[in-house]
């Protein structure tokens, strides 16, 4: 009886092990075709790129290696200096204005107001727009739209493109970038803005606590 219940073991034991090979299998031939684009159209042309950064190559023709000059050369443009340092700053001002504007409107959309999911659905809207989308509506709203509206109004600074102004132009992408972004930061600090339940057993600060939050977090909350 015993080599019977052994015997169906080692028969139940050996399916699953084809299984799970078939379905090892299986999942290889899914990542193949995805592993074989990227590799052929992301891969090899950036290693085809720094390979040519090497080089003073202009894209055709005969070239020489230059070993490190050419970045060396770029970093001695006050141009491409200026470009970092204005990208820096750009991206240390829209992360703080989507996170405090993110989280103050997560506050707001967790108080007792009301058409609080209508509201919910309007702030997330920017998250789900293509970019390109969000590019052409905020292109003609800076461009057409709020020069019309500074004109009615008589507002000067408002009359003219705000993308045509050279030293205001970097306005309207911070606008774009906080409106688009705010929507992610809405949807991953709202649940940690709703109060407690009142019928929860267990006091917030003992729930941080086992949430792993240090004791001065857990007294915040």
């Amino acid at each position: 009886m015993s080599t019977a219940v052994d015997a169906t073991r080692d028969g139940v034991a050996a399916r699953r092990a084809r299984a799970a090979r078939r379905l090892d299998r299986t999942y290889y031939w899914m990542v193949l075709p995805a592993f074989v684009l990227f590799f052929v159209l992301h891969t090899i042309p950036v290693l085809q790129g720094v390979f040519y950064s090497l080089t003073n190559s202009p894209g055709y023709g005969t070239w020489n290696f230059v070993g490190l000059s050419n970045y060396t050369s770029l970093f001695d443009d006050p141009r491409v200096v200026e470009a970092y340092l204005f990208t820096f700053q750009f991206a240390l001002l829209t992360t703080v204005l989507v996170n405090v504007i993110g989280l103050a409107i997560a506050l707001g959309l967790n108080a007792r107001i009301r058409l609080k999911n209508t509201l919910r659905g309007v702030f997330f809207i920017p998250y789900v727009l293509a970019l390109l989308v969000i590019g052409y509506v905020f292109s003609y709203l800076f461009n057409f739209s709020l020069p019309a509206i500074g004109q009615a109004l008589g507002v000067e600074a408002l009359s003219t493109s705000l993308l045509a102004d050279p030293e205001r132009a970097w306005l309207g992408i911070v606008v774009m970038t906080v409106w688009q972004g705010a929507a992610f930061t809405i949807i991953i600090t709202s649940p940690g803005c709703r109060p407690c339940p009142a019928s929860s057993t267990r006091p917030p600060r003992s729930t941080a606590r086992a949430d792993g939050a240090s004791s001065g977090a857990s007294r915040c909350r």
